[in-house]
Order: structure tokens, then C-alpha cells, then sequence
């Protein structure tokens, strides 16, 4: 905590007296897929431990291409070039769709209309597709067959005038829905594409459009991971990406989508067909809570102290008691959890996910009481969870693991676009967990001196 507090004073020692930064601590960040095992598209996985994803539609050209020239030879052979892709050259100079690939060697539909340099570069600017079914102009919902998997974030180009490369248009794809696969033995993917903006002209089955061949990740289905150096379960949690730019300049636009399963396998976010775009830093809330996270919450009436598997709340002088949390991002509805709690005097404890109504349970003294709290559909999001207690004399309530009712998030799946172009110029992780709340695991370890013990745990 004091290298966070010298970390905040720096930050608000350097920027403009009428802004301020609060540092908002968290528990270690987990690397849920830190070897990017799924597929990449236009891209390519670099690194050891933690593996990132890197553009790779950029390419060195083993000659530099002059005038009148009819091929273009780059230096390696690329798995992503291909008959009928379209390359830009410069790039930003002139655009130009490939006939023929021969090992390193790209053959060109027109002659090069300028000379090149070796500092010069070559785009891969937009891969071939087809159209699944005729499209009306003004439509903006399509059905393409494609050779790689789309996501929610790519980029549709097609001719508003036939074979005239410089009519080229392009429109983001909002969502992205797999349909199944096709009988056709190269574009074997079949998507049904939701546009941001309508075509501008009619579209016929199995005319040729394209993507952009912007750089993409489709991870595999992955379990939850548990809290750090611990069995439990990871409760509440962030999902992000690390990434960036690797020169300055403007940043690159990227989308992030995600699919979440629940235990039982049915889809609690997403489905089967599709992902969900979600922002950085998204909150996943349908998950256990530990007994004792409110031990690191802001303490305002009584006092706190563990027991394995519990937290014991316990009313000060005047019978009360009253600890809360700031919920930064806010909690969204729904969720449900079911919390066994023993009093040991007849009192009452309220749950608050503020701005909602309370809810309020009665305990009877010496008797274990089974509560479900509810965050319904329909609730406002919760800008701060508060849980307080009364009773008529001095009281201690001992309060178990929250767990979920319905739709406990086990698994994740999740698709990624990022906008990027050039060599070495941006990159990312795979999706990272950061806990919403800080756990347990900071105040205990294993005590190992060579003799045999239990597994049991020592607190500071």
C-alpha cells in the first residue's frame, strides 16, 4: 500500500492541479490465456511465458518493384497470401489484386505504375470472400462465406463498381453470427454479418467481396482459473487486454469480444453464434464470494476477525455494525447468492447494493439462517455494496462463502480485431483476470519446515 500511495503522488505531482487520480487497489493479475493456443488470423504469436499477437500483413520486398513490373517477390513466403487477394504497395501508393502465388512471388492483374525503394513496404490490404445470398442496396445485414472465422470488429470492402479497385468500400461489421459451414471446399465458413452502415449498391450470391485483412484472435474454450497461489475459487473479476502500441503515433483500434458458459454449459453471456463486444476492464460478477473479502472493505461500525471458512462480523457499543465497498466499474444485474449465516443474539443484517432498495433478514440467536440475496433484472447498477447489522445486545454474526444460485460463470471464450498494420508496430496478451475485490490469499502461506503438517495455513 505505500508504493501505491508514492505511485498516486507522482501521478498527481505531474498532471494539471484540477485533476486528480485515485489508485484503486486490486489482487494479482492472472493471464487466463497466456500461450494464445486458439487461432490468429493475419497475425503471428511471438514471446515465451506469456505469449503476444503481433500484425503480420506487412511484408520486405526482396526486390523493390519498378515501373511496368508485373510481379512482386517479397522476402518470405507468406501462409496469408493467396489468388485474388487485394495488396497495397508503398503501402498507400496503389492498390492491386493478385492472379497467381508462386512461392515468394505475387503475379499482379496490372503493371506497378511508379517505382519503389527498399524502404518502401507491401500490405496485404484485403482478403477474397464470397456472398452467401443476394443483398438489396440499402441492406445492412448480409450473408457471406468466408475461408477464415469473421469477429465483431472486421472490416467488410467491396466494388461499388465492378473491377475498379479504386471504388473500393468499407464498412464495419457490428456483429458477427457463424451459421454453420458451407459445401464449398475453400470458403468454408458461413456467416451471417450485421453492418454499421448499409451497402451502397445491390449484391448477388457468390459475388466477391472482402475483408480487411486486419490482424485476429479466436481463443478456445477456457476454465475460470482460481485465485493465485490458492485452490478457491476465483471470485468476482475483471477482464482485459495488455496492449498497445509499440511506436508512437495514434493508437490502433481493437475489439474485444467475449463468450462466458456456465457450469451446466449454457451461454451466460454470448451465444453459440456470436460474441458480445465488451470494453476493457468488463466486469464478470456472477461468481463466489469468499467469506472473507469484506476484511479488506472500509470498516465504518464493529469490528471484523476469521475463522476458516467464515468471516465473524461483531457489533460495537452500540450494537451495530457497518462495512461497505466502492464498486469500481459498477455492478451490473442479475445474480443471486445463498449465504449461511449464525448469530449469536436475535438480530438483523441488511444487504445494500446502493442506489437499490435494502434486504433486510432476521436471525434468530443461535440458529443457522440460510438468506438468498438477490441482484435482480431491473435493479440499477450497484455504485456501492454495503452490509450492516443490529441487535439489542453485544452480537457476533458469522458469515459463510456467497454462493451463486443461477448461472455461475465457469468458462470464457473470447475473439479479438485489432486494426494494426505494419512490422513490429503494436501487439497484445491474451485475455487477462484481475480480481474485483482483494482476497485472502495475501494473508496466509504454507508453512513448510521439512516436517509433515495438514495443509494448514498460518495468518499474519
Amino acid at each position: 500500500m505505500g508504493r501505491l500511495q508514492k505511485i498516486e503522488g507522482v501521478i498527481n505531482d505531474t498532471i494539471s492541479t484540477y485533476a486528480h487520480v485515485k489508485l484503486f487497489p486490486r489482487g494479482l493479475l492472472l493471464f487466463a490465456d497466456p500461450q494464445l493456443r486458439g487461432t490468429i488470423r493475419f497475425g503471428k504469436r511471438t514471446g515465451n511465458t506469456v505469449s503476444v499477437l503481433n500484425p503480420d500483413n506487412t511484408f520486405i520486398f526482396e526486390t523493390p518493384p519498378q515501373q511496368l513490373d508485373t510481379s512482386i517477390a517479397i522476402t518470405i513466403t507468406s501462409q496469408w497470401m493467396t489468388e485474388g487477394v487485394i495488396v497495397s504497395v508503398g503501402p498507400g501508393k496503389e492498390l492491386h489484386q493478385v492472379n497467381d502465388v508462386v512461392d515468394n512471388v505475387l503475379l499482379l492483374d496490372k503493371p506497378i505504375t511508379q517505382n519503389y525503394s527498399s524502404s518502401d513496404r507491401l500490405l496485404l490490404h484485403a482478403y477474397p470472400m464470397l456472398l452467401g445470398a443476394d443483398a438489396a442496396a440499402g441492406a445492412t445485414v448480409i450473408t457471406v462465406k468466408s475461408h477464415y472465422k469473421l469477429a465483431n470488429g472486421d472490416v467488410l470492402t467491396y466494388f461499388n463498381t465492378d473491377g475498379l479497385l479504386q471504388s473500393l468500400s468499407e464498412t464495419k461489421i457490428v456483429l458477427a453470427q457463424r451459421i454453420g459451414s458451407t459445401t464449398d471446399p475453400f470458403f468454408t465458413e458461413l456467416y451471417i454479418l450485421t453492418l454499421a452502415e448499409p451497402i451502397h449498391r445491390p449484391l448477388i450470391s457468390n459475388f466477391k467481396c472482402y475483408i480487411r485483412a486486419y490482424p485476429a484472435y479466436f481463443s478456445t474454450v477456457f476454465r475460470v482459473p482460481n485465485a493465485v497461489f490458492t485452490a478457491e475459487p476465483q471470485g468476482p473479476f475483471l477482464v482485459d487486454l495488455l496492449s498497445g502500441n509499440l511506436l508512437e503515433g495514434q493508437s490502433f483500434n481493437q475489439t474485444l469480444s467475449l463468450k462466458a458458459l456456465s457450469r451446466s454449459g449454457l451461454y451466460v453471456i454470448g451465444t453459440s453464434s456470436d460474441y458480445l463486444v465488451i470494453d476493457n476492464n468488463y466486469l464478470i460478477f456472477r461468481r463466489p464470494l469468499i467469506a472473507q473479502f469484506p476484511m479488506f472493505w472500509d470498516l465504518a461500525e464493529g469490528t471484523m476477525r476469521l475463522t476458516p471458512g467464515r468471516v465473524i462480523f461483531k457489533v460495537n457499543s452500540l450494537h451495530q455494525f457497518c462495512v461497505g465497498f466502492r464498486c469500481v466499474p459498477p455492478i451490473q444485474p442479475p445474480g443471486k447468492w445463498r449465504i449461511s449465516l449464525r448469530s449469536t443474539e436475535d438480530s438483523t443484517i441488511r444487504f445494500i447494493f446502493h442506489p437499490n432498495p435494502p434486504q433486510e433478514f432476521t436471525l434468530n440467536s443461535g440458529a443457522n439462517t440460510v438468506i438468498l440475496v438477490d441482484f435482480p433484472v431491473g435493479y440499477e447498477p450497484a455504485t456501492s455494496l454495503e452490509i450492516n447489522a443490529i441487535s439489542e445486545t453485544v452480537c457476533e454474526i458469522a458469515v459463510s462463502d456467497w454462493t451463486p444460485v443461477i448461472d455461475t460463470v465457469e468458462q470464457l471464450e473470447y475473439s479479438l480485431v485489432a486494426e494494426a498494420t505494419g512490422e513490429a508496430t503494436y501487439q497484445t496478451t491474451g485475455l487477462s483476470i484481475k480480481p474485483y475485490f482483494i482476497g485472502p490469499e495475501f494473508l496466509h502461506s504454507s508453512w513448510d519446515d521439512g516436517t509433515n503438517f495438514d495443509s494448514g495455513k498460518v495468518f499474519f
